[in-house]
């Protein structure tokens, strides 16, 4: 940890860690307080703390207040110096220790959320040790030898490994945008992320697009999911979705809680009036692929689908593959236009 990442975690800082990265103000890190009023970090030769019967009021001030931790204070289980970064996290009496069992082991149910480490690129893997009942659980992320665009997410328990998911994830530069970004959208995304005006025009973050599929044998196949929206991790815990067939990943603003979308934003709004030229781009690749040619309808949006603002998305996507090659021919595999 340096000066800055404490100030970070602190929310001192004003700045986010950059245009490609999700920590913002140290939001996340105080989540703990759910569980526990005193915090320990440990990175090599700093240790510190955050207690909150160090200031028992106003309520949520002792989340900001580090306080430095004197090495016999260290605990045993704690290997110092160490070049990890050790969050220690001691449980409060009033949390109920199987409930947080049962949460922790919600990770490795397929229908929680497997996607949740599917686009966070600095992080592949995820491991709980629960000494309490001797069991572990990693879950973990791979990708296709033979193709770089499908990822797995893969589950180990109790010594046996299954796969939550499979995706076939393509990804559209918005550098590639012929959208101008309107500056009211591009200050208010400056704004909201703490980013300054070198890191860049709004334009050097991508869409993502994510298409559920499972294998059967040498088959690949769709499956027809309700549209996660994804902003790093899932908005609203799956709780929200797009209406489309796919999850869709961009740098959304959220609310604070992340439960939905950030409101009347014209920074979101330009990045959905985006998704349909990401969405052409992936067909694209779908045809280039043969292994894939037999999904590409099962993906396609119907005219009564897309939800609220991305029901556009739905509109503009049909109107432009009536004037696409999208269509097979028997004969001789050509792509033709429907008319």
């Amino acid at each position: 940890f340096s000066v800055t990442d404490i100030e970070r975690l602190c929310g001192i800082t004003k700045e986010r860690k950059g245009p490609d990265k999700i920590g913002y103000k140290g939001i996340g890190f105080k989540s703990i307080a759910h569980i526990t009023d005193h915090p320990q970090i440990y990175s090599n030769d700093c240790q510190f703390e955050f207690n909150r019967s160090y200031h028992p009021a106003p309520e949520n001030f002792w989340l900001v207040v580090p306080h430095w931790i004197e090495t016999p204070q260290i605990p045993a289980f704690i290997d110092a110096p160490s070049d990890w970064v050790t969050f220690a996290l001691p449980l409060r009496d009033d949390v109920n220790i199987e409930e947080l069992t049962q949460e922790l082991n919600r990770l490795a149910d397929e229908k929680a959320s497997p996607a949740l480490l599917l686009f966070l690129e600095n992080l592949e893997e995820l491991e709980v040790v629960n000494l309490l009942n001797d069991e572990s659980l990693r879950i973990y992320k791979q990708s296709d030898d033979h193709e770089a665009l499908v990822s797995s997410i893969k589950a180990i328990k109790g010594g046996k490994e299954r796969t939550l998911g499979s995706w076939i994830v393509t990804h559209y530069p918005l550098s590639l945008s012929s959208k101008p970004i309107p500056p009211e959208a591009l200050l208010e995304y400056e704004n909201k992320r703490g980013l300054k005006k070198r890191d860049g025009d709004g334009k050097n973050t991508a869409i993502s697009l994510a298409f559920r599929i499972e294998r059967a044998g040498e088959t690949v196949r769709f499956v027809k999911k309700d549209g996660a929206i994804c902003a790093f991790f899932p908005v609203g815990a799956g709780e929200n979705s797009s209406g489309l067939r796919f999850a869709v990943h961009a740098d959304f603003l959220t609310t604070l809680n992340r439960e939905a979308l950030l409101p009347n934003s014209p920074w979101n709004a330009w990045l959905i009036a985006n998704i349909p030229d990401a969405v052409m781009e992936s067909l694209d690749l779908f045809k280039r692929n043969p292994e894939w040619h037999a999904m590409i309808y099962d993906v396609l949006p119907l005219e009564n689908e897309g939800k609220v603002l991305f029901s556009e998305v739905t509109m503009e996507v049909i109107q432009r593959l009536r004037n696409s090659d999208i269509i097979l021919t028997d004969e001789d595999r050509r792509w033709i236009k429907p008319a």
